[in-house]
């Protein structure tokens, strides 16, 4: 009953996106309006980009007019999967890139590695377009992903006469010396320590950047020495961090100077420029002190398999616009985040943002390498959460808690 209301809600807003927004169709005089459903039109810096996106496209095609409409983020998915399932494809497709599976699974979208290899495109791309991949080849741009980088307080390592950690090794000494300062309003190292999508995150970077996967030959890697290893050193930074303390949280008492050292994206650097006067210049970044750099994939643009060739060919010149290393500068310095192309990042204005940028050259995702996982996203990394939320205490029982959470994930038919 609850799933038939949803797809009654969802087929009803697509109604409404056609009658109110235009849809794909032909206009009154002959031109032609393309499609584009988002969530980010009125998000802040990405709005900016797409509108200006837009301009572009249309001041080069005087003949295409560009329909873009905002959709709420958590109707978006269901509203998307609702048109395709009806033949009713946008014209040009955005989605969260964690749901690319759902859709390429269904066959579609288009192939784009005749459009890539023409373009050149992929041989200055971050390493993970390769979340792009299904069956073999390309079937999207990944428009953001990124890979996470260390945050550090100088001074408070300064203090502590440590330098920043290049391995994790390094990382413990550096939590136990900041420790030895004996300040009780200043903690180490945080990560997320609630019921929180990126308390997931928290934990993988330690099993990706250390150099291991949860899954290994389609089954479970969850008790190898490799991952109880990872799972150990997290429990070591976890069961010191501040508890009960969302992202958004953490990100703030690091730009308060409460915590020392955190692991994160893109997303703190906007908040550096508010930090007090006297904390701003010792807030630093620097590569993760692992040994692989762990990231993860936001969003991404997509071809429908089922449009006509002439807007294919449009779409395509979208893309390719959006590619252009003049409009890559633009989408990093409007979003203050990482772009895709990495030759970009000499023309990206904040440091921090270009160094970000260069990490994307050697980055490995965190995310689940499973179709049916990736399917099952939320319910996957929900159940993930709940035992790694047990390993941040301190003298948990490792290996123990990480044969529960396979054997968990295996009863609720979780399987890789």
């Amino acid at each position: 009953m609850k799933k038939a209301l949803v797809v009654l809600l969802s087929l009803l807003c697509v109604m409404s996106s056609v009658l109110f927004a235009g849809g794909s169709s032909e206009g009154s005089s002959g031109e032609i309006v393309l499609d584009f459903p988002t969530w980010q039109a009125e998000e802040g810096g990405f709005a900016l980009f797409w509108k200006d996106m837009v301009e572009q496209f249309e001041a080069s095609h005087p003949n295409v007019k560009i329909n873009m409409t905002q959709i709420p983020f958590n109707q978006f998915t269901d509203i998307l999967i609702t048109r395709y399932s009806a033949n009713d494809a946008p014209d040009i497709t955005h989605i969260a890139s964690r749901f690319f599976e759902q859709f390429a699974s269904q066959g579609w979208f288009e192939n784009l590695d005749p459009y890539f290899e023409e373009a050149g495109i992929l041989e200055d791309w971050t390493s993970l377009q390769s979340s792009m991949v299904y069956n073999g080849h390309n079937e999207g741009l990944l428009v953001l992903g990124y890979g996470f980088v260390l945050y550090y307080n100088e001074q408070i390592l300064n203090e502590a006469g440590v330098s920043v950690p290049t391995t994790v090794d390094e990382l413990k000494d550096a939590i136990l010396a900041i420790e030895a300062l004996g300040n009780p309003d200043i903690s180490a190292f945080g990560v997320t320590t609630m019921q929180h999508s990126n308390t997931y995150q928290d934990f993988s970077n330690f099993v990706v950047g250390e150099g291991s996967t949860l899954i290994k030959d389609g089954k479970y890697n969850l008790t190898s020495p490799e991952v109880i290893k990872a799972a150990e050193d997290y429990n070591f930074v976890a069961s010191r961090a501040p508890k009960g303390v969302s992202t958004e949280m953490l990100r703030q008492l690091f730009v308060d100077g409460k915590v020392a050292m955190i692991i994160d994206g893109s997303f703190v650097v906007p908040l550096l420029e508010t930090a007090d006067e006297d904390i701003k210049p010792y807030l630093k970044v620097a590569k993760t002190p692992f040994d692989y750099t762990p990231g993860t994939i936001s969003n991404s643009l997509h071809m429908s398999a089922n449009l006509s060739d002439e807007r294919k060919a449009l779409v395509w010149e979208f893309m390719q616009q959006v590619a252009s290393p003049e409009n890559q500068i633009l989408y990093a310095n409007y979003t203050q985040g990482p772009c895709g192309r990495l030759s970009s990042s000499e023309g990206i204005s904040d440091p921090m943002i270009a160094f970000m940028n260069e990490v994307g050259a050697d980055t490995r995702s965190i995310l689940p390498d499973s179709a049916n996982l990736m399917r099952n996203y939320s319910r996957f990394t929900d159940t993930v959460i709940t035992y790694v939320l047990q390993l941040q205490n301190e003298g948990a029982d490792v290996a123990g808690i990480m044969a529960a959470l396979e054997a968990d994930l295996l009863k609720n038919s979780l399987e890789p």
